[in-house]
């Protein structure tokens, strides 16, 4: 079948993604935390020219007022103009804040721009798994003897055997990529039988995905739940949960260096690949500092 055929040379092309999209994430983060230490003297000189022109001709202008002002200012390409009213309001905020807590006003987006790679990190591993499991049904489809239904419209418009089975694959992607971490990571371990050392990394994900939730779902703050489970905390209820970058880095090795695992796996055992045309993913290692 040529969607046999197609199987993995699609799954190669997603790890080849998602390995990208996760080093692009990390880049992100990494220069934006750069650009904005100690604001704003980091700051590209197009930007910074016009947040200086933002702070000498509406400082004491109140954040209502910018949008009528824009126009009078707009100086230099459309992009850079945003970013200013951005870095502006920031200021402004930021300025408010430290004069009701008398402190230096400091433009602080470490934790938040952690917060969001953390977030995206496990965006793609969702992803990635869902492809895995596609990938998986294309090469053998007899994986989709499911107790699930068709509508005989669905299955006379596919035009045929091949499309048919792609629509299958795409609706048990669909309920799969649905489930928990756990489960979804369970139900490849039956198909594919994981070796120990994968085994071993599903607890560890299982942690950084309860911070991840806790972003998502909570605003990055302490829940109850948190206070539990690290007894030892001196955070409180509805403090933001400080997250730092080594933290994320060593996330972002470890998703990386799992993702490579199952793909290394599946090409073995789903796609009779050598492990020699794996030597490169397999020389990979995590520093022994990572969390």
């Amino acid at each position: 079948m040529a969607l046999r055929k197609r199987a993995w040379e699609f799954y190669y092309a997603s790890h080849r993604r998602y390995q990208l999209a996760m080093s692009q994430s990390r880049l992100s983060t990494l220069l934006a935390d750069y650009v904005l230490k100690d604001f704003p003297k980091r700051l590209p000189h197009e930007i910074g020219r016009q947040f200086g022109i933002f702070m000498a001709r509406m400082g004491s202008l109140v954040e209502s007022r910018v949008a009528e002002k824009s126009k009078e200012i707009r100086e230099v390409p459309f992009d850079s103009f945003e970013i200013a009213v951005l870095l502006f309001r920031m200021d402004t905020l930021g300025l408010q804040e430290s004069m009701s807590k008398s402190r230096t006003p400091v433009v602080e987006v470490g934790n938040s721009l952690r917060s969001q790679e953390l977030v995206m990190l496990f965006a793609y591993l969702d992803s990635f798994l869902s492809d895995t499991l596609k990938a998986i049904c294309m090469a053998r489809p007899e994986i989709l003897k499911k107790d699930k239904t068709l509508r005989w419209d669905e299955i006379t418009s596919a035009g045929g055997w091949d499309p048919l089975i792609t629509m299958m694959i795409e609706k048990y992607g669909y309920d799969f990529g649905r489930e928990s971490l756990p489960r979804r990571l369970g139900l490849l371990d039956q198909l594919l039988k994981f070796p120990k050392r994968v085994r071993e990394s599903f607890a560890q994900l299982r942690q950084t995905e309860k911070l991840r939730h806790l972003i998502v779902h909570n605003g990055g703050k302490v829940d109850y739940e948190y206070i539990q489970e690290n007894g030892g905390t001196k955070l409180t209820l509805g403090d933001v949960i400080p997250i730092s970058d080594a933290y994320v880095a060593g996330s972002y090795v470890n998703i990386k260096l799992f993702c490579n695992e199952i793909f290394v796996w599946v090409g073995k055992k789903v796609f009779n690949k050598k492990e020699a045309e794996f030597s490169q993913l397999l020389r990979m290692k995590a520093p022994s500092n990572l969390p």
